[in-house]
Order: C-alpha cells, then structure tokens, then sequence
C-alpha cells in the first residue's frame, strides 16, 4: 500500500512522510507573498511573490550536527539549485521536532528571465544519506 501513497503524493504534490530508520522529514512549500485564502495552494504566480520558503520539520532525529540539503528540480528534471542548511538537533526532551526553513528566490532570478515555468519538485536529504528523507514535494510556478 505504501507505494500508492507514494505516487499519490508524487502526482498530487502533497506532504508526505517516509521513513528511513530513525529518519523522517516533512516538507512544505509556501511564500510569505502568497495570498492568506491561497496559502494551501502549491501554485505560486511567480510575478507575485518574491521567493519560496522550504520548510522542513523533522519529528525524529537524533540530536547533535545535522545538514539539510534540499534539491530543487526544473520542471524538466534538471537540478537547478542545491540548498544546503547546516542545523543542530537539541538535546532529546528538550525539542519536540526541528523545522528548518531555506529560502529560493524567484523574483528576478533566471526563472523569471528564462521562463522556467510549470511543476517543480524540491527533494530532501538529510546528512549526506542518499536516500531523501521525504517523498519529493512539487509545486508550480506559472507567470
């Protein structure tokens, strides 16, 4: 069953958890300029809004020095940025669950000048692993 959920989340771009040992990561993608009735959308007019905010939250994992990297996909599948956030995990008790929050600009970058519209993809790892901690997130970005 697990696959389907899997693709689900893939076609629909919904959050979605998978776990890997002790390492489980959610995604969200959002913009401070998106509009308040919007905000659950994962469309975004990328001539209103200055930049995306990735937000990742961790509910289990180990405390101590971590990196996020987070690998921001075109929508024809080219890698067109990698975010890497380094971050510490609290002493266990003392964090319930870590976000961690990476900014992509957008408004005068490349995908603006390039028109590099329609449905992106950001995929999350977590201390150099090479399997992502999240199934990958889409959005869209339209004009």
């Amino acid at each position: 069953m697990w696959p389907h959920a899997l693709l689900a989340a893939l076609i629909l771009g919904v959050p979605q958890n998978v776990t890997l040992g002790t390492q489980t990561c959610t995604v969200r993608v959002s913009s401070r300029e998106q509009p308040e009735r919007k905000r659950a959308s994962s469309v975004f007019s990328a001539t209103e809004i200055v930049d995306l905010r990735f937000d990742v939250t961790f509910p289990t994992l180990a405390p101590g020095e971590h990196k996020l990297e987070l690998q921001v996909l075109t929508p024809r599948g080219h890698l067109y940025q990698s975010l890497v956030v380094p971050f510490v995990r609290g002493p266990a008790g003392r964090e319930r669950f870590k976000q961690v929050t990476a900014p992509l600009p957008v408004a005068g970058t490349s995908i603006m000048t390039s028109s590099l519209y329609g449905r992106w993809r950001v995929v999350p790892y977590v201390d150099s692993l090479r399997t992502s901690c999240a199934a990958p997130q889409s959005f869209t970005l339209k004009r």
